[in-house]
């Protein structure tokens, strides 16, 4: 057969993958991927030696094929054999490593029993501090956390485990779920689900698809309609609140920084969620709106700025302190069921605490959310 006829055959079941992928048939996928690879295979050993683009164009496809498929050692050996080949164009040469550093991290993730969602998460943060190439470390950890006590809530609520006001997740969740990250080449975060393979609980469990799949619709909803569609989605009024709450700590106030992108996939896909100053607004908004009515005795309803010095949690107050002359340390009672992950990464972080204040004086809690 010709490489016309093979490159032909090897784009038909590629097509024919991304079908079964889409519809949700990993394996089949996988069956498929590999299939196309054999053909692109036979596609490259059909060129002849002047055809040096066309062939490093077909050698990438190939290698790209064999990954896909999960045939890693097929992709490991292809890629190392054609780099041997001085003949191959330069891009070529480049694609190929990229190729082979993949295909060595996907084997070092099944040798640790790791099993990756095949959704990515690419996330970008801009504007303020952000510039090309570079973040606040700060700024960039403090999101990434944020981002992961998302991901535990959601695998929480799939599970339809009661909502968590203490503490982290079970030990059996943060072992054998979460999130992996890495830089991707333009400099953004890329995320994605992982579970540990081989999973011994003692019920029927939702698989890592299924709980990446709730993850990016809550994050999407969020971002752009935290009303009616997220309530759809999230019946359990708690844990929509904490969901609100996340995704209000996630935009931007217009500070450190003006905007997250979060998208599913590759950067050059549509966003899935965008969130920007108006995002907050309009997040916060939503939150108010389920705060306690105010207690019978006198009060006026006040926001305070300043520093989160301190919290006890179990013993229903915190601590701010707010910059004046004096400074003063503020205690806030009636925390109530405000949920630990959330506010503490705010200590000694700027924060925005809305309270009710008595004729005496003493403050009861209602909302915090982080200044940045």
């Amino acid at each position: 057969m010709s490489w016309t006829d093979n490159h032909g055959e090897s784009q038909r079941l590629a097509s024919d993958a991304e079908t079964e992928l889409r519809m949700g048939n990993s394996e089949a996928a996988k069956s498929l991927y590999s299939a196309a690879a054999k053909a692109e295979l036979a596609a490259v050993h059909s060129l002849k030696g002047t055809q040096e683009r066309t062939r490093g164009i077909t050698a990438i496809s190939a290698a790209s094929l064999f990954m896909k498929g999960g045939e890693f050692g097929e992709a490991e050996a292809f890629s190392l054999a054609m780099l041997g080949d001085r003949d191959l164009p330069e891009f070529a040469f480049s694609e190929l490593k990229a190729i082979l550093r993949t295909v060595w991290s996907e084997m070092e993730l099944l040798a640790a029993g790791l099993t990756f969602s095949k959704r990515d998460l690419f996330v970008a943060v801009r504007g303020g501090e952000v510039f090309t190439g570079g973040a606040p470390l700060d700024l960039i950890i403090r999101k990434i956390e944020e981002v992961r006590a998302l991901f535990y809530r959601t695998v929480e609520w799939v599970f339809g485990l009661p909502l968590r006001l203490r503490g982290g997740p079970s030990y059996d969740i943060s072992k054998y779920f979460g999130l992996g990250c890495c830089t991707h080449r333009r400099r953004a975060i890329n995320s994605r689900c992982a579970c540990r393979a081989r999973l011994r609980f003692g019920r029927s469990i939702p698989t890592i698809e299924q709980i990446a799949g709730n993850f990016i619709s809550i994050l999407a909803l969020a971002a752009n309609e935290p009303d009616a569609s997220l309530a759809a989605l999230v019946e359990d009024e708690g844990y929509r609140t904490t969901f609100l709450k996340l995704a209000r700590n996630l935009a931007p106030t217009g500070r450190a920084f003006s905007e997250l992108e979060i998208r599913e996939g590759a950067p050059e896909n549509e966003p899935t969620a965008i969130f920007r100053e108006e995002s907050r607004t309009r997040l916060d908004e939503n939150i108010k709106r389920t705060l306690l009515t105010a207690p019978e005795i006198p009060h006026q309803k006040i926001q305070l700025k300043g520093i989160l010095r301190a919290v006890h949690l179990d013993k229903d107050w915190l601590e701010l302190t707010v910059r004046g002359q004096p400074e003063q340390h503020i205690r806030i009672d009636h925390t109530g069921d405000i949920i630990d992950h959330i506010v503490g990464p705010m200590i000694n972080r700027p924060v925005i605490v809305d309270v009710l204040r008595s004729t005496a004086g003493r403050y009861r809690f209602q909302d915090i959310q982080a200044e940045e």
